[in-house]
């Protein structure tokens, strides 16, 4: 680390040190004299660690960095370096370890009121992306994973002490419950499909990634932008089987398989023979002459379903990506579909978090509320 770089020079170094797909090291290491040197999640290992076959050290380091996911170890770094940014910005440095008082005033600056100078840097600084407060969720990962950078480096975290935690909480009931992104249900993308008809090579494209991240059961945004023409098979009556080969609640890749078919089928069909994807990610970019990329991101998908919610007529900020996966489980309760099917198709591992989703569409049918027809 340079330790002549002013505080803002080595946050914006560490920005770009880390780009997208490339990540430092999570574990200690231990110098020739056997002590323990902390290695910081941001700026990386701080000592040369010996790669033998009895640096069991290392090991933990490949082991602990394999086990966790892409998206989970960017949401870190970017965490971290919001959290250095937003120091930056309030006292003009940046102060490790986080005190308590320092994570409480972060709170409040994030749940409250967050003093206009302070954001004016943010902004400037491209760290944060628009004007408002953030939500509960959002203020309590980043604390997490201030909280795991210190735990990682040995020192104790007072992100979430007894005073942060109890704040947190009466955050939650004086500010109510969260807003969530609402279902994409079955009527709801039968209208998005409308808006995909004029036959251009986006609609294509769109139409056919919407129906499969429907559905298919549902499929995470991530999933959607992973998806590969290797982990597709045409069967004999000409729909199709995906293997979803790892995902957010499958991270050791035992993966598991969902069907395509009817108007997914046929979509998906068209879209490969229009765009020759023969191999690698089945979606991809398409510019507005119709030059097709090799790939397609997560937060593409969330645009695109925002931009065909919008021509469909629905306010885009209530929808997103998700709204897809959610909108799949909620219209299988709607249909009466055993909920066992459902959650064999979404992936979903928590009985909770589907059920949830599950009743809201099931309520319709609830004979009770026909007493007074």
């Amino acid at each position: 680390m340079n330790s002549h770089l002013t505080d803002q020079q080595l946050a914006n170094e560490l920005a770009t040190r880390y780009p997208q797909g490339v990540y430092p090291v999570f574990a200690n290491a231990i110098n020739e004299q056997g002590q323990s040197l902390g290695v910081d999640i941001i700026n990386g290992p701080i000592a040369v660690i010996d790669e033998t076959d009895c640096d069991y050290s290392l090991k933990a380091d490949q082991y602990i960095n394999a086990a966790t996911p892409p998206n989970t170890k960017r949401a870190y770094i970017g965490d971290i370096q919001y959290f250095m940014q937003w120091q930056i910005a309030v006292f003009g440095r940046t102060n490790w370890p986080v005190t308590e008082e320092i994570t409480i005033q972060f709170i409040f600056h994030h749940l409250q009121e967050m003093p206009v100078e302070v954001e004016n840097h943010l902004l400037a600084s491209g760290w944060k992306k628009r004007r408002g407060l953030h939500s509960v969720n959002t203020v309590k990962r980043r604390l997490v994973s201030v909280s795991i950078w210190h735990n990682m480096n040995g020192k104790k975290s007072l992100c979430d002490s007894p005073k942060v935690k109890s704040l947190l909480s009466a955050m939650v009931k004086t500010q109510g419950k969260q807003k969530k992104s609402k279902a994409i249900t079955k009527n709801v993308l039968e209208n998005l499909l409308v808006t995909c008809s004029d036959n251009s090579l986006i609609s294509i494209r769109d139409k056919a990634l919407l129906l499969f991240g429907w559905a298919s059961g549902g499929r995470r945004r991530s999933e959607i932008a992973n998806a590969v023409f290797e982990n597709l098979e045409e069967t004999e009556e000409g729909d199709f089987i995906y293997t979803i080969a790892k995902s957010k609640t499958d991270q050791s890749g035992k993966g598991h398989d969902v069907p395509i078919k009817g108007l997914a089928a046929t979509a998906l069909r068209e879209w490969l023979k229009l765009s020759d994807v023969t191999s690698g990610n089945l979606f991809r970019s398409v510019s507005k002459g119709g030059t097709i990329g090799k790939k397609i991101t997560d937060v593409d998908i969330n645009r695109i379903v925002k931009k065909r919610c919008e021509k469909a007529g629905y306010d885009p900020s209530l929808y997103s990506a998700h709204s897809l996966r959610r909108g799949f489980i909620t219209e299988a309760g709607k249909q009466g579909c055993p909920l066992g099917d459902a959650m064999a198709l979404t992936g979903h591992k928590s009985v909770n978090i589907a059920m949830g989703y599950y009743e809201s569409g099931a309520v319709i049918n609830n004979k009770a509320a026909n007493l007074m027809l």
